[in-house]
C-alpha cells in the first residue's frame, strides 16, 4: 500500500513539473511570437520608408510635377550651409581655447 502511495506522489510531482514546463514553454512561445510580429511591423515600416526615399530620388520619366527633384538639391545645399557655419564656429572655439592656454 505504501509503495502505491509513494508512486502516486511521485507521479503527481512529475505531472506538476510537466505542467509548469508547459506553461513556461507556452509563455516563451507567446513572447517570441509577439517579438516576431513587432519585427515584421518594423521591417514593413523600413521598407515603406525605403520605397518613399527611392521614389523621391528617382526621376518620374521627365515629369517633374510629382517628384522632389529640386527639393533634394535644395536640402543638400542647406545642409552644406549649416556644415560651413559649424566649421566656422569650431575654428573660433579652437582659437579661443588656444588663446586661453597662452
Amino acid at each position: 500500500m505504501k509503495k502505491l502511495e509513494s508512486d502516486e506522489i511521485e507521479l503527481r510531482k512529475k505531472l506538476i513539473e510537466k505542467e509548469m514546463e508547459l506553461q513556461y514553454v507556452t509563455w516563451k512561445n507567446e513572447r517570441l511570437t509577439s517579438g516576431m510580429e513587432l519585427e515584421k511591423m518594423e521591417c514593413d515600416q523600413w521598407k515603406k520608408a525605403e520605397e518613399a526615399a527611392a521614389s523621391m530620388l528617382s526621376d518620374s520619366g521627365g515629369d517633374t510635377s510629382n517628384n522632389c527633384e529640386g527639393k533634394y538639391v535644395e536640402n543638400t545645399m542647406e545642409l552644406q550651409s549649416v556644415m560651413r557655419q559649424n566649421e566656422s564656429l569650431r575654428s573660433e572655439i579652437e582659437k579661443m581655447k588656444s588663446e586661453k592656454k597662452n
